[in-house]
């Protein structure tokens, strides 16, 4: 039960960053990826994404242009994300009209917690989420299936980028 969670938790986010990563790619330079990861093309892309063409402050921004009082309505949760060597933000669609931040909240109701190297590897589908999830790369403090509702900013995200 514990890995078929885990699994919803990353199929659900890891498209729609691997879509809004994919975008951030083609739109940087086209210079090898870092050495010692393999990044293969999606279909989609015809070049490999790296991991320094994607910052935390530009995802910051993307959120915010999704989120809104509907999803604030519908949610109804603040989720940490820490992702170490990355940077760490927050989502909180349960507080007014909603917004995302770089930092910590004083009192998220969700948190995530990964590496960068986790994060890219999970983008690229370098790893699977079960693998994630199971190894303990990927760890989730508080309620799993609210975990899960993060579906509904990542398919926002999709439409935006």
């Amino acid at each position: 039960m514990k890995s078929d969670i885990g699994t919803q938790i990353i199929n659900t986010i890891g498209s729609h960053v691997q879509e809004f990563a994919e975008k951030i790619a083609t739109e940087n330079t086209n210079e090898p990826g870092p050495s010692g990861v393999s990044a293969q093309p999606s279909p989609e892309s015809s070049e490999p994404l790296k991991q320094d063409e994607v910052d935390v402050d530009t995802l910051v921004t993307q959120i915010n242009l999704v989120i809104d009082s509907n999803l604030v309505a519908l949610i109804g949760k603040v989720f940490q994300i820490e992702c170490e060597h990355f940077g760490d933000f927050y989502v909180d669609v349960k507080n007014g009209q909603g917004h995302a931040e770089r930092g910590h909240h004083g009192s998220p109701d969700i948190t995530l917690k990964l590496s960068k190297f986790t994060f890219f590897q999970l983008v690229r589908e370098q790893m699977s989420p079960m693998q994630a999830y199971m190894s303990g790369s990927l760890k989730v403090q508080g309620g799993v299936n609210d975990a899960i509702q993060l579906k509904f900013i990542a398919e926002r995200l999709k439409h935006l980028v």
